[in-house]
């Protein structure tokens, strides 16, 4: 069910900066990825919706949460540097 949220994400992107290529919106959607924070001895993570998530390494949870703010704020960043 990823996929709806992170073509959603990518729609708000795109609406801001409408001259973002595939490539550059692939890239800000994969920076603005938050990475869930495992420790080193303990395999969950506290969900702020849901409560702890259990994982088996730190690639269950994909590149991690993404939200609409923090794809547009790199989109901007990359704004920056064309």
């Amino acid at each position: 069910m990823a996929a709806p949220h992170v073509t959603g994400v990518a729609a708000i992107v795109a609406q801001k900066y409408p001259t973002m290529g595939q490539y550059e919106m692939e890239w800000a959607l994969k920076k603005a990825a938050c990475r869930i924070p495992l420790s080193s001895n303990v395999k969950y993570a506290n969900d702020p919706y849901y409560g702890p998530a259990f994982y088996n390494n730190d690639h269950d949870a994909g590149s991690g949460w993404l939200t609409a703010d923090n794809a547009v704020a790199v989109a901007k960043f990359y704004g920056k540097f064309q």
